[in-house]
Formats: structure tokens, sequence, C-alpha cells
């Protein structure tokens, strides 16, 4: 730390400098002040440290001839005088600078803190641009969210509207089965019944067929056994009565036509007396039928009577005999 300068002192009353003072003088003018600002003390105070250098070249012309020089232990007025103005010249040079230094510290203070701010301006706008693309790129996202979720949304409707037609298709076909089901329950209960029915009415109708299978082989055999009988009887009975009819007429005459008319009207007597007894039996057999039986009994007589009632030519009858024998 430099000395402090005495108020008091003043140019006039610092003593004349000799030729050596001013050598010394001229030596402190000529030390940079930069040298002055790094190594320690000024160079007056080195001057004075060092007394020696103040004559160097006359203690070395002195050393050439073997003599020392004299060095007083304390420096001279003169000196003490320049050092308190040198140091006060220091002491202003050296607040000029820190004033500069401290003002240039302060402008490289806010020069770095002008680029701090422009770093972290230029960083806000990056991040500011990132931000805005993040944003942008969000906001294309949420849009495209939002179209996906309106589409979906569309899709949603339209798959809930044909869930809901499908579970009317389904309840509708549900309906149908129930009714269809029903109507083949309906069904199966009437086919069973009709199946019963049948089976009723086949057996009645083989019972009805087998009796009347057994009605009609009666019939045939009643008619069979009566045209026999008949047809025997009346043979005899035609043949005893043409016999003895031809024998009254004539012999021979008579035994010719006789035979032939015997025979002839025998046969036919005995055929109508053959149609009348079966007719008897077959309606005495139909009697005990029923309508059925009526009706066979009428048509056998429809069939039978109207050549034996109204007493025409027994050619068609003989007819129907031959017929009914072969």
């Amino acid at each position: 730390m430099p000395a402090r300068i005495s108020p008091t002192l003043s140019v006039v009353d610092v003593p004349e400098a000799t030729g050596e003072d001013f050598d010394i003088i001229t030596r402190v003018r000529d030390v940079n002040v930069t040298e002055s600002l790094t190594s320690p003390g000024t160079p007056l105070i080195r001057i004075i440290r060092e007394p020696s250098r103040r004559s160097r070249s006359k203690s070395s012309s002195r050393k050439e001839h073997g003599r020392r020089p004299s060095r007083s232990p304390h420096p001279s007025p003169l000196v003490v005088a320049l050092q308190l103005v040198e140091e006060e010249r220091q002491a202003n040079q050296l607040k000029s600078l820190l004033r500069g230094t401290s003002d240039r510290d302060r402008i490289e203070q806010e020069v770095r803190r002008a680029a701090d701010a422009c770093g972290r301006a230029q960083f806000a706008e990056r991040r500011e641009k990132e931000a805005l693309g993040r944003a942008t790129a969000a906001e294309k996202a949420r849009q495209e969210l939002e179209d996906e979720n309106a589409q979906l949304l569309q899709e949603s409707r339209r798959y809930q509207m044909q869930l809901e037609a499908t579970a009317r298709d389904i309840r509708r076909l549900q309906c149908d089965m129930d009714m269809l089901r029903r109507e083949y329950e309906d069904m199966e209960k009437s086919d069973a019944k009709a199946r019963e029915s049948s089976r009723k009415y086949q057996t009645a109708l083989r019972d009805l067929e087998a009796r009347q299978e057994s009605r009609e082989e009666g019939k045939r055999l009643a008619i069979k056994k009566s045209f026999n009988d008949g047809q025997t009887a009346g043979w005899d009975e035609g043949y005893s009565a043409g016999y003895n009819k031809g024998k009254r007429v004539g012999v021979e005459e008579g035994l010719k036509t006789g035979r032939k008319e015997g025979l002839r009207e025998g046969r036919e007597q005995g055929r109508n007396e053959e149609r009348r007894s079966g007719l008897e039996a077959f309606d005495k057999f139909l009697a005990e039928g029923d309508e059925s039986s009526e009706r066979t009994r009428r048509w056998a007589q429809s069939v039978y009577h109207p050549y034996y009632d109204d007493g025409e030519s027994t050619v068609g009858y003989s007819a129907s005999l031959r017929g009914i024998r072969q």
C-alpha cells in the first residue's frame, strides 16, 4: 500500500535537486507504469531500498581504482520529497487506473451480461421455436385425434345402429321361431291325432271289409246252392211234365215234339223255379243284412226278375245261365 501524502507538503518545501537527485528522477520517469503495477513496490522505493544503485557508474569506476563507495544510512530530504510526490502521482494514477478498470469491468460485466442475455434470448427463442413446433405438432396431433375421434364416433353410431337393427332382426326371428315351434307342435299333435284316427279308420275298414267279404262269400255260396237245387228240381219236373204231355199227343210226334218242347219248357220251367227258389233264398239271406245287402238284393232282382215276370222268351235266360255256369 503506498504511503500517505502529507497535506502540508508543497513544491516550495522541496529542496533543490542535485545532479545525483536529477539522475534518480530521470530513472524514475523511465520506469514503465505497467511494471510498477505488476512488481512489488514503486521504482522510487526500490531505489531507496537499494542506495548502491544510485551511484552505479561511480562505484564501478571507483572499484576499478580499488576504493569502496561511501553509503549514508538515511536518504536525503530531497529524496523523501520526491518519494512523496511520486507516491501521490502513483496514487492518482492508480485511482484513475482503478476507475478505468472498474468501468471496464462494469462494461465487460454488462457486455457479458448482454451476451448472456443475448444467449438466453437466443436459447429462449430456440426454445420458443421448439415449443412452437411442439405446439404445432401437438395441435396437429390434437386435430388428427379429434378427426379420428369424430370418425370413431360416427363408426360407433353406425355400429350401434347396425347392432340395434340386428337385435330387432334377432327378436323378430325369435318370435317367428317361437310361432313356427308352436305351429310345429300343433302340427305334431294334429298328425298324432290323424295317425290315431287313421289307425282307427283302417281297423274299422279292415273289419268292415272282412264282414263284407264274409257276407259276399255267404251270398255266393247261397246263390250257388240255390241255383243247383233249383236246376235239378226244374230239370226233373220239366222232364216229367214234358214227357207226360208228349205222351198224350202222340207217341212218335209227341215223343219227338214232346222231347223238344218238354225239354225246352221243362228246362225253362225248372230254371224259373230254380230262379224263384234262389231269389227267395237270396232275399231271405239279404233280409238279414244291412243297407248294402238291400241294394244288392234290388240289383239282383232288377237283373233276374224282368225275364221271369214279363213272360218273355227264355233264350236270354238260358244264355245268362250258360254264362253263370261257365
